[in-house]
């Protein structure tokens, strides 16, 4: 999640045994995510040492490094050697910087409040909001004293689990040609204490939605959460983060920005279908997140997302085809001539997006596949998808007819109906 990778030394402890402190390093980044250490933290009992978080499921351990306090959070023995003295690893899930539980439990708990995310798109994707601010130049002994003033809270709207906003902040710049520069992130503040893997649900579903917006790979570069009264910065790795150089943000590639979709309305609405179409969500875009891919497997995750919503749809075959054509004429139904002249050439390409699938997945692979149209037709697949998910969460018109002007759409339907 962060870009800056964790490498210190220090002490590490089990909550139920502080005062058995071995020494280790942390090393935490986009490869690696581990803890060794220079002996047990059981003391003889080298495995099995478990403590729950609210999930249930969570192996926690406490450290005092040089770079300061941090917990780890679902850690993983991965083996002991013994050769005179012990050494010890484990593979760690997330890092909670700053947090400590003073006080051990036989069973510690972890819960948090609320969660600011920067995303390295979300400014672009938002672009220019009022935020009605003022600044005060005010001379003083020797030098000028800037005082500003403004509305950190942009756009707040409830969903399920709590509320989520358009947040803003502001660096000022003493050198270079700009002075002041807005920092956007979204705050997600709950209703009651909510678990890491909460987080990291509602984490996918803000990475999500702007991938989908801003057609591209979206980076998370900051997460802060809240635990209790205090806060902790949260190392967690999510997707992308072994994409190395991502590509320039390009205005010109978005499908929607975040006033066409209606903004933090639009957003809450999301949120509480993400967390019902979760899976199916993280199929649909997760070849934006993969360097080098193959067509097919490329098709297999965009079918993954388009039997979801038969799934949950409640399609009563279990035949593949029929659940395919089953989707696509609810698509239709819902969405007319988007992408498709009438309702026979709906089924029509239910069929043959099906064939495809099976040619390939069922029988083990052809060599006479048809690449370039399998590159077509699992384009249409992932709009037809996302068209679906934005319909059913009822975003404006605006921003379903911003995808059907965006050019790489026009294009894809001008190829369906080529091959149909």
């Amino acid at each position: 999640m962060l870009k800056a990778a964790l490498d210190t030394i220090g002490y590490f402890w089990l909550p139920s045994a502080p005062k058995r402190q071995v020494a280790g390093r942390l090393l935490f980044d986009a490869k690696q995510q581990r803890l060794d250490l220079l002996g047990s933290l059981e003391g003889g009992a080298l495995i099995g040492a478990i403590i729950n978080d609210a999930s249930g499921s969570e192996v926690l351990i406490q450290g005092q490094t040089l770079k300061g306090r941090f917990t780890l959070v679902g850690c993983q023995h991965r083996n002991t050697i013994a050769f005179g003295l012990v050494s010890t690893s484990y593979y760690v899930s997330s890092v909670l910087a700053g947090i400590h539980r003073v006080r051990p439990k036989s069973r510690i708990r972890l819960g948090f409040n609320s969660m600011d995310m920067s995303l390295n798109s979300l400014g672009n994707w938002v672009g220019v909001v009022s935020t009605d601010m003022t600044m005060k130049f005010n001379e003083d002994t020797g030098y000028s004293k800037i005082e500003m003033t403004y509305q950190p809270v942009l756009e707040e709207c409830k969903f399920r689990w709590g509320k989520v906003a358009l947040r803003v902040d502001y660096t000022m710049h003493l050198f270079g040609n700009k002075q002041i520069t807005p920092n956007y992130f979204i705050r997600i503040t709950f209703n009651k204490m909510r678990s890491l893997a909460d987080l990291r649900r509602l984490r996918s579903a803000i990475q999500t939605l702007l991938t989908i917006g801003t057609n591209s790979p979206v980076l998370i570069e900051n997460a802060q959460i809240k635990f209790g009264s205090r806060s902790s910065t949260w190392y967690d790795h999510s997707r992308g983060d072994d994409l190395g150089e991502v590509h320039v943000n390009d205005p010109h590639r978005y499908l929607f920005t975040y006033s066409s979709l209606g903004g933090i309305k639009s957003v809450a609405k999301w949120l509480d279908m993400y967390l019902r179409y979760e899976q199916p969500i993280n199929s649909l875009v997760s070849h934006h997140y993969i360097a080098s891919m193959y067509s097919e497997n490329r098709y297999i995750n965009l079918m993954v997302a388009l039997e979801g919503i038969a799934d949950q749809q409640n399609a009563k075959s279990t035949r593949f085809g029929e659940r395919v054509k089953y989707v696509a004429k609810m698509i239709y139904d819902r969405l007319g001539n988007t992408l498709f002249r009438d309702e026979k050439s709906a089924l029509q390409w239910a069929k043959v997006a099906a064939d495809i699938r099976n040619k390939w997945a069922a029988h083990g692979g052809n060599r006479d596949v048809d690449y370039t149209r399998m590159d077509i037709f699992a384009n249409s697949i992932y709009y037809l998808v996302m068209l679906w998910f934005l319909t059913e969460c009822k975003m404006p018109k605006s921003a379903i007819g911003s995808i059907q002007e965006n050019w790489d759409f026009r294009n894809i339907k001008e190829q369906i109906e080529n091959y149909l």
